[in-house]
């Protein structure tokens, strides 16, 4: 069975009324300033402020370039701590410590990064279904935003911002498939849902969600175990297991 859609209206009836154990996995979308210039399917830059649903943008598959549409976008007032980088080529961006940028290593989060690490980056005028190239950090600082545009865009879960290739929510991208395999391999036994927080802020206040991807586990009405940040295939089936009382 397919993870179930989470939001505060069916919160009471989806999870804390269930006879199974829930596991419920509180997701977000990619942060980034809200100045940073997105690269349209037509060739326009826009910032990620001015982005609209339904928007066509570049995106990756493999390393090859493709087209996406936005699902979600929307600037909000949440303050956080933030990475910006440098590369050798002048390219600069700014996000949230957690967000996933395609290196010639795979996924890594911001955090992770390091000066002299190859990034992947989209040169003004490339066309559909040409190579992505790379690029060289050479400069890493701490910053503060206090207003953040959250984006979401439909198939591939990427775009690209400044030049550079960046995942929606990093740790939510390594986490998914793994989520839906249980709900999967668990059916019957354990229910699986998915929570947005930003469009269903109330049950992540209540039960103090303040990072994403934060996965809880319910059984009886109550919560019996968490696992905040990325916890790997073993951590989630380790938050099965107490579901079943294994």
């Amino acid at each position: 069975m397919a993870s179930v859609k989470i939001t505060d209206d069916n919160f009471q009836t989806e999870v804390l009324d269930e006879k199974l154990p829930v596991m419920v996995d509180f997701w977000a979308e990619w942060c980034v300033a809200p100045e940073t210039r997105v690269s349209q399917a037509n060739g326009v830059i826009k910032a990620a402020k001015d982005l609209r649903i339904g928007d066509e943008i570049f995106s990756v598959r493999g390393h090859r370039i493709v087209k996406d549409r936005v699902s979600k976008a929307k600037v909000v007032e949440d303050q956080g701590h933030c990475k910006t980088l440098l590369t050798k080529s002048g390219r600069e961006i700014s996000v949230t410590d957690d967000h996933l940028f395609l290196t010639n290593k795979d996924w890594r989060q911001a955090s992770e990064l390091s000066i002299g690490e190859k990034v992947a980056v989209m040169d003004i005028g490339a066309k559909l279904g040409s190579e992505i190239k790379w690029d060289v950090i050479s400069g890493i600082s701490e910053i503060f935003l206090p207003r953040v545009a959250r984006v979401t865009v439909t198939a591939n879960h990427n775009f690209v911002a400044n030049g550079f290739v960046v995942h929606n929510c990093g740790p939510c991208h390594l986490a998914a498939p793994i989520i839906e395999e249980l709900s999967e391999t668990n059916s019957g036994k354990v229910k699986v849902g998915k929570l947005d927080v930003d469009a269903n802020p109330q049950m992540a206040q209540k039960f103090g969600v303040m990072s994403i991807p934060t996965v809880i586990l319910y059984r009886d009405g109550k919560e019996v175990a968490r696992q905040v940040g990325y916890a790997g295939k073993a951590g989630y089936e380790n938050l099965v297991k107490k579901g079943l009382g294994e």
